[in-house]
C-alpha cells in the first residue's frame, strides 16, 4: 500500500533488525534489551499465532513500525475472541509528521478484520491519542488509579522519579511469613488454577489467563514484579502481583485473584503493613465496587496530590476500543449482544498490558 512516497506493508522476519533499530528511538533499554523485549512481546506470545506488525518503508529502508499484541478473551458461555492490542508504535525522527502512524493503523484494519473483532488500546499517550481518535477509536474508561501513600512517601517517590535508579531490589524481604509467601518468582500453574476456581462473571469480557500465559507474561525483560501468595496449608488460595518502578518507590497491583473476597483483602492488607513501597496503586477500573470500598477504607484515593500530579503529567488518558473492520456498523460494536463501548462489560486488569 502506498502512502505519499512510502510503502506500507506487513512485517516480515527479514526486517527484524531494521524494525528493532527503529524501536530503539522509542524504547528505554539498550540494543540487547530492546531486541530481547521485541522477541518476548511479539514472537513468544502464546495468544498470537504469528507476529502482527505493520512496517513503513522509504526507498527500501524501514522507517516506521506499528506492533500489535494478540490477546484471547472469554466472552461467556465457553466462547472466546481474539483481540488486537496496539503496542509499540514508532516512526524514525526524520520521517515524522507524514501521517505514517495512521496509515499503518489503517492497513491493520483492512487486513486483520477477517481474523480479529476488536482493537483494545490500554496505553495511549498524549502524543498518540489524537491519531487513535482519527482512526475511529472511542474512549472506554479513564485510566484512573486508586493510590495509597503518606506525604513523606510521596516526596520520596517524586525525588526518586528524578533519579536514574536501577530496576533492582532495594530491600524487599522475600520468604514465608505465616500464611503469606513473598517471592520474585511467578507460580504459573497455581495462579492459573486459582483463576479457574475463582470463575468469571459471565456478563463481562475477561482475559484468558492460562498457565502458558502466566509463564510468558512475567518473563519479559526490563520489568520487575513481586508476587504475594496466600496459602491454606500447602495450597495456594490467592495471589497478588505488583509491578514495581525503579527504586521500589511505587508499585502497581496489576493482577490479583483468590478463592474468596477475604483472601484478596488479606493480601492487600499484608502488603500495606510491610511498607515496602512509598506509593501503592491499583487501576480503579480493575476492581469491583465492593473492593473499591475496602481499598478506600484502607486509605486508597483517586484524587489528592497524587491524582493532581498524574493529571498534570499524563493527562486524562482513556482506554480505547474499536472494531477492526474499516467501516464498522452498529452490530460490529456488539459481542453476543454486549456493547464493547460500555466499561461495565469488561474486566480489565493491569496484566492485560505491558505498559
Amino acid at each position: 500500500m502506498k502512502h505519499l512516497d512510502y510503502e506500507i506493508g506487513h512485517y516480515r522476519p527479514e526486517l527484524r533488525s531494521e524494525v528493532v533499530k527503529v524501536l530503539d528511538q522509542l524504547l528505554d533499554g539498550d540494543q540487547v534489551t530492546n531486541d530481547a523485549y521485541f522477541g518476548w512481546k511479539y514472537e513468544q506470545n502464546p495468544h498470537a499465532e504469528s507476529l502482527l506488525g505493520i512496517v513503513a518503508s522509504h526507498r527500501g529502508k524501514v522507517v516506521g513500525f506499528r506492533g500489535y499484541g494478540s490477546a484471547r478473551w472469554h466472552t461467556g458461555a465457553g466462547r472466546t475472541m481474539q483481540v488486537l492490542i496496539p503496542g509499540d508504535t514508532c516512526v524514525d525522527v526524520n520521517h515524522r509528521q507524514k501521517g505514517l502512524s495512521v496509515a499503518m493503523g489503517r492497513l491493520a484494519m483492512t487486513d486483520h478484520a477477517a481474523s480479529y473483532r476488536l482493537f483494545l488500546n490500554l496505553s495511549c499517550t498524549r502524543n498518540s491519542l489524537p491519531g487513535y481518535l482519527r482512526l475511529g477509536f472511542v474512549p472506554l474508561a479513564d485510566k484512573v488509579y486508586l493510590s495509597r501513600y503518606a506525604l513523606p512517601g510521596l516526596a520520596q517517590y517524586l525525588l526518586a522519579a528524578k533519579k536514574n535508579l536501577p530496576l533492582a531490589d532495594t530491600g524487599i524481604q522475600y520468604g514465608r511469613f505465616s500464611d503469606v509467601t513473598v517471592s520474585e518468582t511467578p507460580m504459573p500453574a497455581e495462579m492459573a488454577a486459582i483463576i479457574a476456581r475463582q470463575g468469571q462473571d459471565k456478563n463481562r469480557f475477561h482475559l484468558c489467563q492460562e498457565e502458558d500465559f502466566f509463564r510468558w507474561r512475567f518473563s519479559g525483560p526490563g520489568s520487575k514484579f513481586v508476587f504475594y501468595y496466600l496459602s491454606d496449608g500447602e495450597k495456594v488460595v490467592a495471589y497478588n502481583v505488583l509491578a514495581v518502578t525503579p527504586g521500589n518507590r511505587r508499585a502497581y497491583v496489576i493482577d490479583q485473584a483468590g478463592s474468596d473476597c477475604e483472601s484478596i483483602d488479606r493480601l492487600i492488607e499484608f502488603i500495606i503493613t510491610r511498607r515496602d513501597f512509598s506509593v501503592l496503586s491499583v487501576f480503579a477500573h480493575s476492581v469491583s465496587d465492593r473492593q473499591q470500598k475496602t481499598l478506600r477504607h484502607l486509605g486508597f484515593q483517586t484524587g489528592g496530590i497524587m491524582g493532581a500530579l498524574e493529571m498534570k503529567v499524563r493527562g486524562n488518558m482513556p482506554l480505547l476500543v474499536r472494531p477492526v473492520k474499516t467501516n464498522p456498523v452498529e452490530d460490529d460494536w456488539l459481542i453476543h449482544g454486549r456493547d464493547v463501548r460500555v466499561a461495565d462489560n469488561w474486566s480489565i486488569k493491569g496484566v492485560c498490558s505491558d505498559a
